[in-house]
């Protein structure tokens, strides 16, 4: 969660966390701060939900790149691993 805005994804899935670089939503902490069009913004809560149950996900291919902005905040994470150069 993050200041005014909850986001859901996978515990793979990547976000660009300030002093660590890409990190897997798994390993974000309460403490962490992640890069967002707006600047820097705060990780303000972690809800874990196990499902039970297998589901699918789906990577999303973007023009330039393998990374992109979510949510009103614009949090930048990344689709692909490893980060094309």
């Amino acid at each position: 969660m993050f200041v005014g805005q909850a986001l859901k994804c996978s515990e793979n899935h990547r976000w660009f966390v300030i002093g660590k670089g890409w990190t897997e939503a798994r390993h974000l902490l309460v403490e962490d701060n992640v890069l967002s069009s707006l600047g820097v913004i705060p990780v303000t809560g972690i809800k874990t939900t196990l499902l039970g149950e297998n589901i699918d996900v789906y990577n999303v291919e973007v023009a330039s790149g393998n990374s992109y902005l979510v949510g009103t905040q614009g949090c930048l994470v990344v689709d692909r691993w490893p980060v094309d150069k």
